[in-house]
């Protein structure tokens, strides 16, 4: 039955065929449609269907069964590749040419985009740059331009990157002769037939084609369509066929579908209204022909290449990649390079044939000279990378009947999953063990219902969890923070259902653990290798009324995401997201204070590896034995005096030195009134931090959020202070050459102090050696030697070195009076910092600003390119409302002549040159203000 006249028009019969000559060896006639690929297929084992099917590796006793399927896929999915090209660029055909030299320019406006092995094919790829943006510097990528594959065994499906027939229309050299005559292949291969004419013409529907003036595709298409087949096609009229309307459009006759993902106003609920009749559509077998509109990927675009399993890279605007002289002779043969590295590896791991020498291997890296790139990681990290994003995007690949090659993959991780014993290293275990353990490391696939726990997870739990009772758990929680706790566990190899039970327009993710995989330092000589690589999951989006089902061999601590972006507390602090989480176990938290006994009960009977300790602004996600450790310490009285200091100092007091307002962050009154003074902002912050107290990622302790550390969790330690620190210092608070960690500790000591001025308890702060900065300054100051030049040539660039000179700092300035506490230096500071950043982007702004932040003699480019030093005296000199010259130099920290005309234009009154002499024990963390001396060649130390 044909198309509804009302939405069909006939081409012109009087338009032209193409001006553009064809070549006299090609016959008049069309090639012949090649039929659908028969490929021979191996003789699959019984207990390989049954674990494909099922994702159970338990059918399988043999690892190298699922080697050898995988190569047996290989070689088909090699088969169907060379028989889709045949068709599309007459290959081996008897009465046309091969199409060996195809040229495609398809301008700026053009996407990037990748297949998904073994689902769908790169049929042409890019290989140079767009002509006229070839300036010899840029490097062509071999992306996939034209990806064709097949839905389901049913619809065939072509995508290109760009629209040629918008090209073509546009720029008659975007393509030539081979590249139109491909064209008519692909129309011919995805109609499934060649015999076009009046009484049977060329039945198109063409659908979301946007007609701009940059754009014109519903007209360029269908004048390319008329100009090739001119009586002998049929298409719709222009939007007929747009969103809800498409399916009506189509008949049994119907030949192809063109689309692209041009959206029209559609909303989001019409997109997914739209792309399910996509999927409809091919499931009943229409082709389907997606011409990419613009470069940019729009919303219908993304739904779109999540149903075709296509992965968006980018848009072309930068790349400018086109496509010349393209022969697919060039790699007919020729397995794709990603593929073969992974053969490669599925056989070296089969036939233990490494001859890797992990002695190279130090940590958690390799040296070259080991050969693990390139017989180990460069593939492992391919198909990690492949799983992942699978996994990551909810794929239940084994509910699919598709994947074949990604499912067995993850099924040979499995079944070696199954033999690792823990802990392994580099000296002692056999390479092919340690790199089965490790290869099983990268493939682990949660989207699935059976997901056998693995039988040893070395120091990072037990896998027994048979005295534990599965119980169904409500949680409710604030829209805060990057993640926070769920409070529920993840017994590994038992499935959990997670339902999203409120309507926030908030975006969240579930995960499991927060362990970073630096932690686990496979390459030390002793056990380094003492539990799996990647044991955090992906992070997997979840929306309102939505419910995931997700199955760990590991099992773990359950996190909730948020987008930041979406957060509503700022609007409705009582806004809350709510879940249901079904058959998962519950480890030892602390949230409130009514948990007190029953946590400290649960910690002790040693039934999970892991505890939790949750307070509005800070997060622990300790191992047991770590949190027996911290609530045992008699610092503490009980656990809400715990969590308060946490709060409290922390959170309030730490953040605050960051020069950061927001929930629960302390006010700094003369920091605040300081901000206020110049009409600068104080930055705003709503942060949870996360501490893993488990195993470093680098040192003793590692800072981020989460951080994570080899020592306890303690909220007034050094150690966890510090690595907070790291997350808020600013590299313009050291002078140049000054270690790195000059500027990271004032946090640490200021919490300390701040601790100690309110409670009376003792602060434990690093001992530094003032007397030695002493007896420095005092040699300078003797007759006959130059003290700047003198002091420069100290270097005292160490961390200590810094951080005593940037605390003379703060004597100085609360002993002027201009500060009532000198620790503010440090949050002024941030002020100056984050505003002088700000006002750089535009120079309006900047001109507006410059005077208040103490720079008025700076132009923006000046201020853009000031260095170090320079800026750092002027805003020392801005926050401590004194001139600061004589301070550099008595310390020998060279100054510009402009910063130091900037800082006496400025300040009237300079800063004296006196050493505050606090003790070598730390006195300076009970208090700024010490003994006074005037430097000179006589002075005494006080102690």
């Amino acid at each position: 039955m044909g198309l509804s006249l009302a939405l069909v028009v006939a081409c012109n019969s009087e338009s032209s065929a193409t001006d553009e000559p064809i070549r006299e060896a090609i016959p008049v006639a069309p090639a012949p449609v090649a039929p659908a690929p028969v490929v021979p297929e191996p003789v699959t084992p019984i207990v390989i269907t049954q674990a494909l099917a099922t994702g159970d590796v338990s059918y399988v006793d043999d690892a190298s069964l699922l080697v050898a399927e995988l190569k047996h896929t290989v070689t088909a999915n090699q088969i169907t590749a060379k028989s889709i090209k045949q068709s599309l660029f007459n290959i081996g055909a008897k009465d046309a040419p091969a199409l060996i030299d195809l040229t495609w320019w398809p301008t700026h406006d053009a996407a990037a985009f990748k297949n998904t092995y073994g689902i769908n094919y790169s049929v042409i790829e890019s290989n140079a740059i767009i002509p006229e943006y070839d300036d010899g510097k840029r490097k062509p990528e071999a992306l996939p331009v034209a990806i064709a594959g097949q839905y389901k065994a049913q619809g065939r499906y072509l995508a290109l990157n760009s629209n040629p027939f918008r090209n073509k229309g546009k720029d008659d050299n975007a393509l030539n002769a081979d590249m139109e005559l491909w064209l008519k292949n692909a129309t011919y291969w995805l109609s499934q037939r060649n015999d076009f004419s009046a009484d049977k013409p060329l039945n198109i529907v063409m659908s979301q084609l946007d007609d701009s003036y940059y754009f014109k595709d519903r007209t360029l298409t269908r004048t390319w369509f008329d100009e090739h087949y001119t009586d002998n096609v049929n298409y719709n009229l222009p939007q007929v066929c747009d969103g809800s309307a498409l399916a009506s459009c189509v008949s049994e006759d119907t030949d192809l579908v063109i689309l692209s993902q041009y959206t029209d106003g559609l909303t989001d609920d019409e997109v997914g209204d739209y792309v399910a009749s996509v999927e409809t559509l091919l499931t009943q077998g229409t082709s389907v022909l997606y011409v990419h509109h613009d470069g940019n990927l729009k919303p219908l675009g993304k739904a779109l290449f999540e149903l075709l399993h296509i992965t968006y890279i980018g848009d072309n605007y930068w790349r400018k990649f086109g496509t010349t002289a393209f022969n697919v002779m060039d790699n007919y043969d020729v397995l794709p390079a990603d593929i073969e590295l992974q053969v490669a590896l599925l056989n070296r791991l089969d036939s233990n044939s490494f001859s890797v020498d992990l002695s190279q291997c130090n940590d958690k890296t390799c040296e070259p000279a080991s050969l693990m790139d390139e017989q180990f990681y460069q593939a492992a990290s391919m198909i990690k990378a492949q799983i992942d994003s699978i996994d990551k995007n909810k794929i239940a690949l084994f509910e699919d009947d598709v994947f074949n090659y990604q499912k067995l993959l993850i099924l040979l991780g499995d079944k070696y999953r199954q033999d690792v014993l823990f802990p392994m290293n580099k000296v002692d275990t056999n390479a092919n063990v340690f790199l089965r353990s490790l290869y099983a490391d990268h493939v682990l696939f949660n989207n699935r219902q059976i997901n056998t726990a693995q039988a040893s997870l070395g120091d990072f739990s037990r896998s027994d969890f048979s005295h534990i009772t599965p119980v169904t758990q409500q949680v409710s929680l604030s829209t805060r923070g990057a993640f926070q706790a769920a409070g529920v566990y993840v017994l590994p190899g038992k499935t959990v259902t997670i339902t999203r039970n409120d309507n926030l327009d908030v975006n969240t993710s579930v995960f499991i653990n927060t362990l970073r995989s630096g932690s686990t330092h496979e390459y030390l000589a002793k056990d380094g290798y003492s539990r799996p690589k990647f044991i955090k999951s992906q992070s997997y989006n979840i929306k309102p009324g939505e419910t995931l089902t997700l199955t760990s061999a590991y099992g773990g601590l359950l996190q909730v995401g948020f987008d930041t972006k979406t957060n509503v507390v700022a609007t409705d602090p009582l806004a809350q997201v709510d879940f249901t989480f079904v058959n998962v176990g519950l480890h030892p938290v602390w949230r409130s204070n009514s948990d007190n006994v029953a946590f400290t009960a649960q910690v002790s009977a040693n039934q999970y590896d892991w505890a939790e300790f949750i307070t509005a602004n800070f997060q622990v996600h300790s191992t047991t034995d770590k949190m027996l450790k911290t609530i045992a310490d008699p610092t503490w009285s009980d656990l809400s005096l715990l969590a308060t200091t946490t709060q409290k100092y922390t959170h309030g007091y730490e953040k605050a030195l960051g020069g950061f307002e927001g929930p629960n962050i302390e006010v700094l009154a003369e920091v605040v009134s300081f901000a206020n003074s110049k009409g600068l902002a104080l930055a705003y912050k709503d942060q949870i931090h996360h501490f893993n107290a488990d195993r470093a990622t680098c040192g003793s302790g590692c800072s981020g959020n989460p951080y994570d550390a080899n020592w306890q969790f303690n909220p007034l330690g050094h150690g966890d202070l510090h690595e907070i620190g790291h997350t808020q210092e600013s590299s313009r608070f050291r002078f140049s050459g000054w270690d790195s960690h000059s500027s990271t500790n004032y946090y640490s000591y200021f919490t300390k102090h701040m601790n100690f001025q309110k409670t009376g308890n003792a602060p434990v702060c690093q001992n530094l050696n003032f007397e030695s900065m002493f007896t420095h300054l005092k040699a300078s100051r003797q007759q006959g030697v130059d003290s700047y030049q003198y002091m420069q040539d100290l270097g005292l660039n160490s961390w200590s070195n810094g951080a005593m000179i940037m605390i003379q700092a703060m004597m100085a300035a609360q002993n002027a009076g201009t500060l009532d506490i000198g620790w503010h230096l440090i949050a002024r500071l941030h002020v100056l910092d984050r505003n002088f950043s700000t006002a750089l982007k535009q120079e309006s702004t900047w001109l507006s600003t410059r005077d208040v932040l103490g720079f008025s003699q700076y132009s923006q480019a000046e201020a853009k390119s000031i260095g170090k030093n320079e800026w750092l005296a002027i805003a020392m000199s801005t926050a401590i409302e004194r001139d600061i010259t004589d301070f550099t130099t008595m310390w020998g920290l060279v100054v510009d002549d402009k910063a130091k005309a900037q800082i006496a234009a400025t300040q009237s009154t300079v800063l004296p040159m006196n050493f505050y002499a606090s003790n070598n024990l730390g006195g300076y963390c009970e208090s700024l203000a010490q003994p006074k001396i005037t430097v000179n060649a006589n002075m005494a130390w006080p102690h």
